[in-house]
């Protein structure tokens, strides 16, 4: 779907892809959502991981005051690009993108999320075992959100240059729950005024300041353990 659809207030879920087979080659390209109680875009392969969703490419798509704008679950190398994101901080909370099971390879690049409560990009397993691989995140900005990045489940992945301010609670935060196989990549990141941390990493390991993870020319202020960032 393209070219300036509009879909204003329809409650529900804006578009869903699912179901017994993963969906594939589907682009949701400049479609004007809005208002919807449960996600704007939701699609997915097989859950169980069987049949990923594949080629999607969810771009230049504007969402105004939906719980959340998308749902990622079983997907191999899906790019989400250039969207922009508003949400009135009044309405139930809800992320704004949520990176689930067995998505491997996504690229999330460029996207604009401004206010609400909930997180901005939230990366977890919810609908699965199985942690996502191979993420990329980078060039966003995410503005007024609850937590700015959420990491619950992930292998492997990058997060870099990306632009995080006024969290009400962290910019970026990874929980302890965290075991990566490769570690994850922080580099370049800004993420500033936040209620309480701008930069968390719960997880113990050999990398940077004792954490699992890299963490590499990072700028927020408040971290902890400190010395994730500068």
């Amino acid at each position: 779907m393209n070219n300036n659809n509009s879909i204003p207030d329809g409650g529900g879920s804006g578009v869903f892809f699912g179901g017994d087979e993963g969906t594939n080659n589907t682009s949701i390209i400049r479609n004007r959502f809005g208002g919807h109680v449960n996600a704007d875009v939701n699609t997915q392969g097989v859950l169980g991981g069987g049949d990923p969703a594949e080629a999607l490419t969810i771009a230049s798509n504007t969402s105004a005051d939906s719980a959340t704008f998308l749902v990622l679950v079983n997907a191999n190398d899906p790019k989400v690009i250039s969207n922009q994101i508003t949400k009135n901080p009044a309405l139930d909370p809800g992320s704004a993108m949520l990176i689930d099971t067995k998505t491997d390879d996504a690229q999330v690049l460029s996207n604009i999320i401004t206010g609400g409560q909930g997180t901005g990009i939230r990366v977890a397993a919810l609908f699965g075992p199985d942690a996502s691989t191979d993420l990329r995140v980078s060039k966003n900005i995410i503005q007024s959100r609850t937590n700015g990045v959420l990491i619950e489940e992930l292998d492997s992945g990058r997060f870099s240059s990306n632009v995080i301010q006024e969290s009400t609670a962290n910019g970026i935060q990874v929980d302890a729950t965290v075991d990566p196989v490769t570690p994850l990549l922080f580099s370049g990141n800004v993420a500033q005024d936040s209620g309480t941390w701008d930069a968390r990493d719960e997880t113990t390991d050999g990398g940077t300041a004792g954490t699992a993870n890299i963490w590499q020319g990072n700028v927020c202020p408040q971290d902890s353990p400190n010395g994730i960032c500068v």
